[in-house]
């Protein structure tokens, strides 16, 4: 008896979720192909051909306007990240390694994970250390707010934002902790000020 109830224990133990961690699944970033209030649309999966290495990965692409960015699975799946982005592409960017802008599978509140990503160019590579902080896990019904930041080797911020996520709506809130502050309903509401 004590065997069939430490084997029932080990087969339900990975099923339970504890308050502070959560496993984040993709689709919670491709939750519907329009998100952000109608301002971006998700696509895919599609394939993408790495044009120096030959590589095909599935890609999902985000469109807002003009810019599209192509979003896989990165750093032993631990996140989603850009292997391109439209507004490099026009500056010579052949690919992105190790990208890391969506946090992906078992995260904790208060975790903060750091990547480096290289950005290949046709005559030059640039590193960016990318930092993941989660602020609010939320659960499978709940918002899943992180912290994430670009920054030079040398510690000189790029970006700074703060993404909220949500079940079936996807990207809903955005806020800039280098300038500006952006806030969106799904339902169109806009709150806040800004111009990025």
């Amino acid at each position: 008896m004590k065997k069939l109830i430490f084997i029932c224990l080990i087969l339900v133990l990975p099923k339970i979720s504890f308050a502070n961690e959560r496993s984040i699944p993709l689709e919670l970033f491709t939750a519907k192909k329009s998100q952000y209030g109608g301002q971006i649309k998700i696509t895919g999966p599609k394939e993408w051909k790495n044009k120096r290495t030959g590589e095909v990965v599935q890609v999902y692409e985000r469109k807002r306007g003009s810019k599209i960015q192509s979003f896989a699975k990165t750093n032993n799946d631990q996140c989603l990240g850009r292997v391109m982005d439209t507004r490099y592409e026009k500056r010579g960017l052949i690919y992105i390694k190790n990208g890391c802008k969506f946090p992906l599978g078992n995260w904790k509140e208060g975790e903060k994970r750091e990547f480096i990503s290289s950005y290949v160019y046709s005559s030059k590579t640039r590193q960016y250390k990318k930092t993941i902080t989660i602020k609010k896990i939320g659960n499978e019904k709940k918002c899943l707010t992180f912290r994430w930041s670009k920054a030079k080797l040398d510690g000189h911020i790029v970006d700074d934002n703060s993404y909220t996520y949500c079940p079936k709506k996807g990207f809903t809130k955005m806020v800039s902790h280098k300038t500006n502050t952006f806030k969106m309903k799904v339902s169109g509401d806009i709150k806040g000020t800004g111009t990025k």
